[in-house]
């Protein structure tokens, strides 16, 4: 057969005679069937992009530039993430502004060259996104896929130009809410400049001390919200109206009035919590403490009461009356220790809290006492599940998790139904994550803990909210940097996620600790096992990789392996976290304990030869991650 006179080519002749089109060289599959075809391949071919059809900038038909020769992508699996690296590698930082589908700017005239397009986002150009192999499709003249690119502008003169490049409304500065998406519109709000017109903080006192009257409590001033009714100046009345109260009541910081009666009783009777500020102080032993501390001397969070179902002290077996241990995390002394204590972490253990003894020198308990515990007191851990320690052991082989192998993973869904990423459980509360994971609003996703057949209904899963979505504020859209988040789970009941057999927390690693070269660790998911596959299996799988010498890596990746950023995997190929897996975890075993070492961020392909995972090193964020919980 005469390849030359076939039509629609070029073509290339196979040693067999067999001819194939000429973009079905290099492309990985052995199309002649005996791998001549793979060989001799340039990796680094001229690989261009470019729209067209658009009537302004930045919008268009997406063609690719491919051994020379345009052809078209065409819309199968084709969305924002990938038409945000498009846009990116023809040079609109912004990204993506919207996703077009079945030519809906022209069919165009070119062949197919890209289906099954598949990018994480993060990539800097489409060749570094998994996609059918070059040539291959089964598309229609009418699927060809379309982009409009963001475009560079100034924002006007009555918005806020944000970090990320977002315009906002000037009128959203300092309102609380993450209007920009990165928080920078609320990240310098308590100071002013110039004289502070502009300025809209929460600073609500004189430099006397002197509370400040609520705008609509001045109507014989100049300046009050009847005069200025929509926020004008920044004048915005207080959420109630003001009351006066009686004399046998007190004035809320908010302006509520409470009985006096009620005044530090251990409860947030006027909703702000200033009924029970000047009552945080102990006596004695502080057995009696009702106060709302709940961080320890050493800045750590308290876990809630309720969520402690397994620890020795919880509020589902202790009382409220007797104990003051409800559904909250305040600081208490149910055994009778030296001070009040909370439990700061599912493994038991659990620290004094930083709250200061009363002004009582009658109180002959104090004398008694001594001198408060230092901050650098740790109590050993009560009897208790400790982190990273499933319910079931490990099999050192098989692709197929064992249910309860991996309590701590997370699924992120859409909708409450589509798999969008994967995350840790590393708190009751608290899911890390991939920081791109949450390219959208927290409101739509749902954490779902315990799944191991995404089909099934198993009784052993729960489903949360997103109470707090809180992305590293260095994290780079474009270069994958810093790449992890924090979830806050929504609480049910008062309490997040319930200890079982199949939901645990897993173990953080400290700042300074190190796993040598060839550890095996285990990667799981639901994620895709190989590139050409594109149904993700229903049981949650594993797979166990070595980590990688970080001068290996760098040779592989060059200048895409950043600080941060570390590699595992098998250098020759074969089982690695694949596109599903996004965000889950990446977990080394120390001491008997499963520790997070890393979150998946991105990779070429799925399990392909010198393709090996890319994770962020959460190592480098442990103190970031316990700030995060602390503050939260």
């Amino acid at each position: 057969m005469d390849c030359e006179k076939l039509p629609n080519g070029p073509y290339h002749r196979c040693p067999q005679g067999r001819c194939i089109h000429h973009l079905s060289l290099c492309n990985n599959v052995n199309d002649c069937g005996d791998f001549s075809d793979e060989e001799n391949c340039d990796s680094d071919v001229p690989f261009e992009v470019r729209v067209r059809g658009g009537e302004t900038e930045g919008q268009g038909r997406v063609e690719v530039k491919y051994r020379g020769e345009w052809g078209l992508v065409c819309d199968d699996k084709w969305d924002i993430k990938d038409a945000g690296v498009v846009c990116r590698e023809m040079g609109y930082p912004l990204g993506a502004e919207e996703v077009y589908y079945r030519s809906s700017y022209g069919a165009g005239s070119q062949p197919f060259v890209l289906d099954d397009l598949d990018c994480i986002g993060t990539e800097s150009s489409l060749q570094e996104c998994a996609h059918a192999p070059w040539g291959k499709h089964d598309c229609s003249r009418g699927e060809a896929a379309a982009v409009k690119c963001k475009l560079r502008q100034g924002c006007r003169e009555d918005e806020h130009h944000c970090i990320n490049h977002k315009c906002i409304p000037s009128s959203f500065l300092c309102d609380g809410q993450n209007d920009c998406g990165d928080w920078s519109d609320e990240a310098q709000c308590d100071c002013y400049r110039g004289k502070g017109l502009v300025y809209r903080g929460h600073d609500h006192e004189t430099i006397r001390g002197l509370t400040c009257l609520f705008w609509n409590e001045t109507l014989d001033r100049k300046f009050n919200t009847r005069d200025y009714p929509n926020g004008q100046l920044g004048l915005a009345p207080p959420r109630e109206p003001p009351k006066y109260c009686r004399s046998d009541e007190v004035i809320c910081a908010n302006r509520q009035c409470l009985p006096a009666r009620f005044v530090c009783n251990g409860n947030d009777e006027c909703g702000d919590g200033s009924d029970e500020e000047l009552c945080d102080c102990f006596r004695g032993r502080g057995k009696d403490y009702r106060g709302r501390h709940s961080v320890t001397t050493a800045g750590l969070p308290c876990l809630f009461w309720n969520a402690t179902v397994h620890l020795e002290f919880n509020s589902w077996k202790n009382s409220q009356t007797e104990y003051g241990i409800g559904q909250h995390n305040f600081c208490r002394n149910p055994d009778g220790d030296s001070a009040p204590w909370c439990y700061t972490h599912p493994n038991g253990r659990y620290g004094y809290c930083n709250v200061s003894r009363c002004e009582d020198k009658f109180d002959l308990s104090d004398k008694l006492m001594g001198d408060a515990p230092r901050s650098t007191q740790i109590r050993l851990p009560r009897p208790v599940i400790p982190c990273g320690t499933p319910s079931v052991a490990q099999p050192l082989s098989g692709d197929v998790a064992v249910k309860g192998e991996h309590p701590w993973q997370a699924l992120l869904l859409t909708k409450g139904v589509h798999h969008a990423c994967s995350g840790t459980l590393v708190h009751d509360c608290w899911v890390v994550t991939a920081a791109h994971c949450m390219d959208g609003s927290k409101d739509a996703y749902v954490i779902r803990l315990g799944e191991y057949n995404t089909v099934l209904g198993e009784q052993t899963e729960q489903d949360f909210g997103i109470d707090k979505a809180v992305i590293h504020p260095g994290y780079d859209v474009g270069t994958g940097q810093h790449d992890i988040a924090l979830l806050k789970l929504r609480k049910k009941n008062g309490a997040c996620a319930r200890t079982t057999n199949f939901v645990r927390p897993i173990c953080l690693p400290d700042a300074e600790m190190t796993f040598p070269v060839g550890t095996q660790c285990d990667v799981s998911g639901w994620g895709r096992t190989d590139t050409d596959r594109s149904l993700r299996p229903t049981t949650l799988m594993k797979a166990r990789i070595p980590l990688l010498h970080d001068g290996l890596c760098q040779h592989i990746y060059g200048d895409k392996l950043l600080p941060g950023m570390l590699c595992a995997g098998h250098v020759r190929g074969g089982n690695n976290a694949c596109k599903g897996d996004i965000g889950g975890p990446l977990t080394c075993k120390l001491d008997g304990k499963w520790v997070l070492w890393g979150v998946t961020s991105w990779g070429f392909g799925c399990g392909e030869p010198k393709t090996p995972g890319v994770y962020t090193r959460v190592a480098e964020y442990t103190d970031w991650l316990q700030r995060v919980m602390a503050f939260y």
